[in-house]
This record gives structure tokens, sequence and C-alpha cells, in this order.
């Protein structure tokens, strides 16, 4: 329940050209968008940076030169806002956040046009898992 309330409250203070500020008591006049569309909005950028955890996902938006556009790389930018807790706490996977911190640097997005080097991560993604006792299990 208490996710509920705080996903809710997340999703109210959602803005369409800004990163949720959640510090804000007061609602944007400008643009107000229905509580829904706040949901929508949320589940689908948790969704794709869910994504990111994915490492052939990755691959395929570099070798489809997504991550050659200055537009996609901004919106990768505006998304660090999930690095902050009160948004990290709803990520499933975690690797996500780290590949939405990298994808700021431009070798890592060259890098990941490589097929070997999606499989290096994919692997090492693998081996922490395995491997890290640090790691809750559910």
């Amino acid at each position: 329940m208490e996710n509920n309330a705080v996903a809710s409250n997340a999703i109210a203070n959602n803005t369409k050209d800004s990163a949720p500020d959640t510090g804000s008591a007061q609602p944007s006049t400008e643009g107000e968008r229905s509580p829904d569309a706040d949901r929508q909005r949320f589940e689908v950028e948790l969704e794709f940076v869910q994504c990111l955890a994915n490492s052939a996902y990755l691959n395929f938006l570099a070798q489809n030169e997504y991550l050659d556009s200055p537009d996609f790389i901004a919106y990768l930018k505006y998304l660090q806002y999930w690095r902050r807790p009160e948004y990290a706490k709803f990520i499933v996977f975690p690797h996500a956040l780290h590949f939405l911190y990298l994808l700021q640097e431009p070798d890592f997005r060259e890098a990941l046009k490589r097929n070997d080097y999606s499989m290096i991560l994919h692997q090492q993604q693998g081996y922490q898992w395995q491997f890290d006792k640090t790691m809750n299990p559910i």
C-alpha cells in the first residue's frame, strides 16, 4: 500500500516537459494533465528505464542509431531522475539505473554497437546475480 501512495504522489508531481518535482506542493497550472495520463506516463517511463537493464536491447538501440540521436540522448538525460531514491525504489532491475547513467558516456554508447560487448555485459550481469552475496533473493 505504501508504494502505491508514493507512486501516486510521484505521478501527481509529473509535468509534461520536466522531471517530476517531488518538492512541489502545488500542481502545475500550465498544461495540467489528468491523473490517468500522469499514471500512464509514470508506467511507460518506468518500463522503458527497466528495459535498459537488457544488454541485447541496448545493443539494438545502438545498432539502429537511436543512441546517436541528440534528442534521444536528451531524453535519457531527462530520465536520470529515476536514479533518485524516491523513484529508484520502483525499479526491479537495478542494472537499468547503472546503464542509464553510463548511457550519458559517448564511449559506452559506441561500444554498445558491438555484439561482443553486449554479450560481455550480459555475462557480467549473470555473474553478479549468481555470485553477489549482497543481493537479497526474493
